[in-house]
This record gives C-alpha cells, structure tokens and sequence, in this order.
C-alpha cells in the first residue's frame, strides 16, 4: 500500500493452522532475508514483465480504461501516471531493490501480529517481539584461528565472513590476478566433492558461500538457515582446507577471467584507474592490476595456485566471523571441528610499498567519452587521520557536494563526477574523477583541479561538514543493520588488528573530526606537485 502522502505499507500475510503459526512465521521472516543476499536479476525482470502484462490485460477494454483513468486520478492526480510509473519500474536495479530492503525491511521497522485463540494469545504475542544482537565475543580456535561470534535472534538464519590477509600484495606483475583466480576456484570442487555436489547442497538448503578478492584482503562468505549451519561448516571447512583446484576449472576460470579484463580494457573509467594505480606504484605493490594481464592469466598453473593456497589459507592469517541466530558453544565445536586441523603457519610479512611516481599520462581509446581521473597517494588503514579523509570523500562525492553542483549542474561538462579512495595496509589512494565529451576534456580539467585548489585553501565549510557528517552517520546506521555487514567489518577489523566492535565506534570518530584537521589532510595530501593525471580519451594528449 502506498498513498500519495505516505507512508506506506510493505506486508506479509498467511492463514495456518495453530500449530503452525510459529514455523510460518520463521519462514516469512526468513524469505524477507533471504532476498539480501539473492541475485535478483531474473526475479526483477519476471516481475516487471508480470505487472505489465496485467497492466495491459486491464487496459484492453473499455471499462478497464475506465477504471485506469479513475486510478490515476484518485492516487496521482495524472490521467497518464500508469505510462510514467511503468517507466520508472522499468529502471529500477538490484541495486535500487538491495538499497531499498536494507533501508525499510529492518527489525526496527517490523510489526508482526497474529491471531490466534484466546488460550494461545499471550504465547503467541511473545513471537512479536524478539530481542536483537547480542554482545559481540571474541575467541581462539586450539591452533590459533580467530572466531568472532554474535548472536542475533531477529531472524533464524546465520551469516559469516572468512578473511584472510592475501589481496595486490600477495602478487607480482607476473601472477597478476592469482588471487582473483584462487577465489573463483575455491567452490569449483574440494577433495570430497566435485563443484557439482556443492553446488547441490547450496541449492537443496537454499544456501550459500562465496569468495572473492581485495586489494588487502581475500573473504569467503557464507549465508544459511539456523539448522543448517552444521552443514555449511563442514563444507566451508572442506573448502578451506582441501580445495582439489581441477584443471578443467582452472582453465575455465582464466577464461572468464580474459575475457572480463578484455572488456574492462575497453572501459574508460577502468583503464583510467588501472593506470592510475600503475604509475602511482610503478606497477608493483598495489600497482599490480588484481585482474592481471592476458599474460600474467595466461601463465597461472595449479602449482602455482596450490602454492597460494598453502602460504596464506593459515590458521595465524585468518579470522571466521559467524553472526545470526546461533547458539555459541555449538558454533565453536562445530569450528573446531571443521578448522581445527589447518596448519597454524604464520602472518605474511609484506613490505613498504614502492615510492609513488606522481606525473601525467594519458591513453587512447576509441570510445566517444573521456575519463580524467586525479590521484594522490593516500593513507593506511591504521592511519588516525583517515577519518578526516573520509569526511572529505564524503563530501566530494555528495549531489550536494562542490564537484556535482559546480561540474555538472552549474556547467554541464560532465556525464558523472566523484570521488573514491581505498585504505591499504601501508599506503592508499584517493582520487578525483570525471566522465565528459572529449572536447570538453580540458575545461572538465581546469574546473575540476580549481576545485581541488579550493579544498587545499578553505577544507570542508562548517556548515557543510556537520551535513556531511550527519549523512555518512545515517549511511553507518544502514549497514551496521545487516548482520552479513557487520560480521565482514568485524573480521577485517580483527584481521587488521582492531578489536572485533571497532566497526561500531566509526561514527563516534568522525564526529569528533575538526574542521582544522580536514584541512589540514587536505593540504598535505592533495598538493599539486604528488598528483598523478590519467586521460582516456580518442586523442592521446597531455594536459597542461
């Protein structure tokens, strides 16, 4: 339900025998979840196709006019609103679906109400009200692997986060995208299984685990109903610990993952910052690509990814971070038991990253857009002065924010204009960047580096630092609902030497940021003389 004025009503219904009501409930509450962590591609193109097709059934008489004029009217005000809202539905994304399902199907936000017979009432009241997360514990498996655990009660499912130093330096030019590759085949079979019987227990249970690669890091993620975390355990166990890496995957995998970086080699913005990040680390450290190269995948061998696997898949370089409806003791037997025999080994050393090469440069490419993208050496994630440089990102890449309202709105020269950073474990990057028409590359430019002057000169206005702090609060309080967001930071947070509730203070840091200290990050990092300058554009030039 949905009226002009709001709010309105997202609702769940069902009628069950008594003795069902609770079970009901759980799984409910349990599809609502579900839909977090699904893939809702296809779904939101069945359901789009659906509500159209049924638009038009309505509208193929008369009376069915009728009434859709009448509607329109009544709710909108608009004769033509069906037109414009199946318009708008037919642009909305998963990712728009996932923002809207982390912002509004929240336990805060949730009313459940049952009736039953006046004998049960009181029992069944109590399913309306279930408490929320509880306190955050930390623990240690018997050969030294790191547990995080909390347990949340709101909803009978169970996230984790596995995470393991590894990510851009844990390679070299020559196994770039070793990582990369290693995440994908951890799932593609196991010295039990084949990827096949994996995929089929995933299926059967309605679960899922997946991997991917950082730039610091590598994490294993894993989602299933309360009863049946034994079983993922042991399977995310098995993964862990004996992953078969079959040819035939391997070669698969390096396949796609050519194919991918062959596409992404005709993105402006991509090529840009791979650039970038190549001449800022002269292409070691973090300047080697985490897609790699046609050689560096073209070379990967099982050997090689076997190795990999054993250096970093350790004990000492690991933390599991388990979050739902779970009963502690059990989940740590269940742990020890499916982890507790991986070697213990030790934490990678990695080393200074190499001296920044600040510069200009600029590529070709035949596209009929330019990409500039500015970037500066940026800081380390232990770095207490990070989150005045977080407050600076937040404000540049706010629509409310000096590079929208004077690049775009005011002027009109760019398709899109922000800002991005990532914080490394010894270095990082922050960069401004814009898409424009190539003839507007130079003047995308010169407004774009005078806005950056103006934040070396003057940091973040007052009034506009408290707005930005109060919007990137909102935005923690968003994704610290979700129990899979808060066992991932709790395990990088761990991993990186925090304490597991490090995560939770965030917005207690930033608060207390001054206007001085903004400007002072500002002045430091963003000098003229350490910018390195990357243009993509159909006409290879430098800009002065």
């Amino acid at each position: 339900w949905m009226p002009a004025d709001g709010p309105g009503i997202l609702s769940a219904y069902a009628e069950v025998e008594t003795e069902n009501t609770k079970t009901v409930e759980r799984e409910i509450l349990s599809e609502i979840e579900n839909l977090r962590r699904s893939d809702l591609t296809r779904p939101i193109a069945r359901a789009f196709r659906q509500i159209v097709s049924q638009q038009f059934k309505t509208l193929t008489t008369a009376s069915g006019r009728a009434s859709d004029l009448a509607s329109n009217w009544h709710s909108a005000r608009d004769l033509n609103y069906t037109r414009s809202a199946i318009q708008k539905l037919s642009k909305v994304t998963v990712e728009k679906i996932h923002t809207t399902i982390d912002r509004y199907l929240t336990a805060d936000n949730l009313t459940v109400t049952s009736l039953v017979p006046e004998s049960l009432s009181t029992e069944s009241a109590s399913l309306a009200t279930t408490s929320g997360p509880e306190k955050i514990s930390e623990h240690v498996l018997s050969n030294g692997l790191r547990v995080i655990l909390q347990r949340d009660p709101t909803v009978p499912a169970i996230y984790s986060q596995t995470s393991l130093l590894a990510g851009s330096l844990s390679e070299s030019p020559k196994s770039a995208g070793l990582n990369s590759l290693l995440s994908r085949l951890l799932t593609k079979g196991t010295s039990a299984r084949d990827a096949q019987e994996i995929a089929e227990t995933l299926e059967d249970l309605g679960a899922n685990i997946g991997a991917a690669a950082g730039n610091n890091t590598l994490m294993l993620s894993s989602y299933c109903l309360r009863d049946d975390l034994p079983i993922i355990v042991d399977l995310l166990g098995e993964i862990i610990r004996e992953p078969s890496f079959p040819n035939e995957a391997i070669e698969r995998e390096k396949a796609a993952l050519i194919a991918g970086l062959e596409e992404q080699l005709e993105d402006p913005a991509s090529r840009a910052f791979r650039e970038m990040r190549h001449q800022l680390w002269s292409g070691q450290g973090y300047g080697v690509p985490s897609s790699g190269t046609v050689d560096s995948l073209k070379s990967l061998d099982r050997l090689t990814i076997s190795s990999q696997h054993s250096n970093y898949f350790t004990a000492t370089n690991m933390v599991c971070a388990f979050f739902g409806d779970l009963e502690p003791q059990a989940t740590l037997e269940a742990l020890e038991k499916s982890l507790g025999a991986l070697p213990a080994g030790t934490p990678p050393s990695f080393g200074d990253s190499p001296t920044t090469q600040a510069g200009e440069h600029a590529l070709k490419l035949d596209k009929e857009q330019a990409v500039l993208a500015i970037g500066f050496p940026g800081l380390a994630q232990d770095d207490p002065r990070r989150f005045a440089l977080e407050l600076i990102d937040a404000y540049c890449s706010d629509m409310a924010g000096p590079l929208f309202t004077r690049i775009r709105e005011e002027l009109g020269l760019a398709y899109y204009v922000s800002t991005s950073q990532f914080l490394g474990l010894n270095t990082g990057l922050f960069a401004f960047y814009l898409g424009t028409a190539p003839d507007q590359l130079e003047l995308a430019h010169r407004e774009l580096q005078g806005e950056i002057t103006k934040i070396i000169k003057h940091g973040i206005p007052a009034d506009a630092l408290e707005r930005v702090k109060a919007n990137v609060e909102a935005r923690e309080a968003l994704r610290n609902q979700s129990p899979s967001a808060r066992a991932r930071m709790a395990a990088l947070d761990v991993l990186l030497g925090h304490s597991a509730d490090h995560h939770l203070s965030q917005s207690d840091r930033l608060n207390i940021v001054t206007a001085e200290e903004v400007h002072e990050i500002a002045k430091e990092l963003f000098a003229e003389n350490k910018a390195t300058t990357i243009t993509v554009s159909p006409n290879q030039k430098i800009l002065n």
